[in-house]
């Protein structure tokens, strides 16, 4: 018998359980980049006091994957802005929330597009894809200071090696969604 059911770490997990037999979990991992969602979009990237650069992405897009959304280097971007109370770093499923990828002009993934804080007028992203190029971008753009080196994990936030978040303090008052693994 085949899997024909959708290609979420939840629902494969259930067929795993329900076919094998077994009991799998599934292990959150704490994310400090915002995913955007109809319901938050407007809430997030529309508050005049923050600057948010939103990665619009497909997730079946290879060049999507190989920017790595919450991970790797958009992660490490999110990790050192993560005390700046004025830049949100954020993600949208383009793919899933077709609407509002429309509204933006997206056409092609993953695009990037910065909001600045007092002017919403959304601005496209085109440097480079690097973490030095992202946090240089984000300091000029939000007049913040940020270095690389900061974009070590921070005891007590969500991406410090504290087990699933424990002790987490949240910087902003959003919904926060996480990446999910199988343990089995």
């Amino acid at each position: 018998m085949g899997y024909e059911g959708a290609r979420t770490a939840e629902t494969l997990a259930e067929f795993v359980n329900s076919e094998g037999g077994t009991n799998v979990k599934i292990a959150s991992t704490p994310s400090n980049v915002v995913v955007l969602t109809p319901a938050n979009f407007h809430e997030v990237v529309h508050d005049e006091k923050k600057g948010v650069p939103v990665e619009f992405y497909a997730p079946w897009c290879g060049h999507c994957k190989s920017l790595a959304p919450i991970s790797a280097i958009y992660e490490k971007v999110a990790t050192a802005f993560y005390l700046e109370e004025d830049v949100v770093i954020a993600i949208l499923d383009a793919d899933a929330h077709k609407d509002l990828a429309e509204k933006y002009g997206i056409s092609s993934f993953p695009t990037l597009k910065f909001f600045p804080k007092n002017n919403k007028a959304d601005e496209d992203y085109d440097d480079g894809r690097d973490l030095e190029d992202f946090v240089t971008f984000i300091n000029e753009k939000c007049g913040t200071d940020v270095n690389t080196g900061s974009a070590k994990p921070i005891e007590g936030t969500k991406a410090s090696n504290e087990p699933h978040g424990a002790g987490v303090r949240f910087k902003h008052q959003y919904t926060y969604q996480y990446r999910v693994q199988m343990v089995f």
